[in-house]
């Protein structure tokens, strides 16, 4: 990547919330790197570029995060497709970058596309991460309100994930109601996720220990339930209310779906909630 372009970038990371600059800077990009820009805006799945345009795209998402992150090792043989991650430096967090493509007509009334490309965390915020106490505990930060979860992740340069963004790193490419079937399927349904028919005793569990969905997302469903940046608009909950995701170990296969919403106040501390780590690749906050 060439000086200019890699000073134009930061020049974007600069000044995320200057509309007027990103159009003029991505326009600028596309004509000089078309091919980093098609990645990562265009492709639905990090299977369709080469290795080059990922290694293109992995160091365009290098050049906007500064100093915070750097490109992990390769972590392709976690799941069928390859994995672009990252790993955020002051927290330990591991990132996947999850392409800009999407068929909007999969997820329904809460998605929004303005929102892709993106970081989200491989697994929830674990224990070690959040209490940065050394003990290097792999069990999820479950026991954290939503308005502690997002202080946290704002003083590390991070975010909750919108409902949007979730379900869509969630699905990984998929239509069907679980991201492995359009069935529930309880015995492929045990390969990605702690759910109250697969377990002997009460969780939460160690993160990262079951098959990842199609992007690499370990225990996007069950575990813990994850809390996510919108307010609550079902039918029933308080105004105040923020949405949860995925399910937890205490919940049927019902809740496993890519579509299932949950609710809870926002200083609730349950053992069944946790929370993943997300970062906008253009708007960092």
């Amino acid at each position: 990547m060439d000086s200019s372009t890699k000073n134009s970038l930061r020049t974007l990371a600069l000044n995320p919330g200057d509309l007027a600059l990103q159009r003029d800077v991505l326009a600028r990009l596309a004509r000089s790197r078309s091919a980093i820009l098609r990645a990562l805006l265009s492709y639905q799945s990090w299977s369709e570029a080469s290795e080059e345009v990922r290694a293109s795209a992995s160091e365009l998402v290098e050049v906007i995060g500064g100093e915070s992150i750097r490109r992990s090792s390769p972590v392709d043989s976690i799941c069928d497709s390859p994995v672009v991650a990252f790993d955020h430096l002051s927290t330990g967090v591991q990132l996947i970058l999850v392409p800009g493509a999407s068929d909007a007509g999969d997820l329904g009334e809460f998605f929004q596309s303005d929102s892709l490309p993106l970081l989200l965390g491989r697994t929830v915020v674990t224990q070690s991460q959040y209490r940065k106490d050394g003990s290097r505990s792999t069990m999820p930060a479950s026991g954290v309100s939503w308005n502690a979860a997002r202080s946290f992740l704002q003083n590390a340069d991070l975010r909750l994930p919108t409902e949007s963004e979730w379900e869509h790193c969630c699905r990984g490419g998929s239509s069907s109601r679980w991201f492995w079937s359009e069935e529930e399927n309880p015995e492929l349904a045990a390969r990605h996720c702690w759910w109250s028919g697969s377990i002997s005793e009460p969780g939460p569990f160690e993160v990262g220990l079951l098959a990842p969905n199609p992007c690499g997302f370990s225990d996007i469903v069950g575990n813990v339930w994850e809390w996510c940046e919108d307010l609550w608009t079902g039918q029933f909950g308080s105004p105040a209310s923020r949405v949860i995701r995925g399910g937890c170990w205490a919940d049927s296969l019902a809740e496993m779906r890519c579509d299932a919403r949950g609710s809870a106040e926002p200083d609730l501390e349950a053992d069944n909630i946790g929370f993943r780590a997300a970062r906008s690749v253009f708007s960092p906050l």
